[in-house]
Formats: C-alpha cells, sequence, structure tokens
C-alpha cells in the first residue's frame, strides 16, 4: 500500500541527514524543501513523488541536496481539526 499524504496532512519527521531506498523523506533542493520517496544509484538519485500527478525529479550522483530529514508519521487532517498529544 503506497503511502497518502494530503493537502493540510501533518507529517513527524525525524532529523537525520542520510536515507535508505524507499525512504519517505525531506530534501532540501536548491533552497526549496520537498517530500519525496528516496532512491539513490550508483549515478543518480531519484526522488519519487508521493502524489502521483507530479514527475519524478532525477539528480546526477553530485547534486547539492541535503536530506533534512525522514518522515516518520502522517497526522490526517480530517475536517481541519488537528490533534497532536505530546507527553511531556
Amino acid at each position: 500500500m503506497e503511502p497518502r499524504i494530503h493537502n493540510g496532512s501533518t507529517v513527524i519527521v525525524r532529523v537525520q541527514n542520510d536515507a535508505n531506498n524507499n525512504d519517505i523523506v525531506i530534501v532540501m533542493i536548491e533552497n526549496e524543501a520537498t517530500c519525496k520517496k528516496y532512491h539513490k544509484y550508483s549515478d543518480s538519485v531519484v526522488l519519487n513523488p508521493i502524489n502521483t500527478n507530479y514527475e519524478p525529479i532525477i539528480l546526477d550522483k553530485n547534486s547539492n541536496i541535503k536530506i533534512l530529514g525522514k518522515v516518520v508519521r502522517v497526522i490526517e487532517d480530517f475536517w481541519n481539526i488537528k490533534v497532536l498529544f505530546a507527553v511531556l
């Protein structure tokens, strides 16, 4: 089952600067952050969109991208109400 991240969803991200193939990550590309599924190959990095209406981003392995973190949880925004509980 493919992950779904809708407009209005909140993603919880573990800050880290590396990723494994198929991880959903927050990546900085040319001063713009994006949320994509990460795939590293010997000569390139492919960032596949979660939303199939968009095209993959294919980058040379030497491209200047920065992994900001890995998505560890998605919180849906049902009826525009966001509830997030934290243990203090």
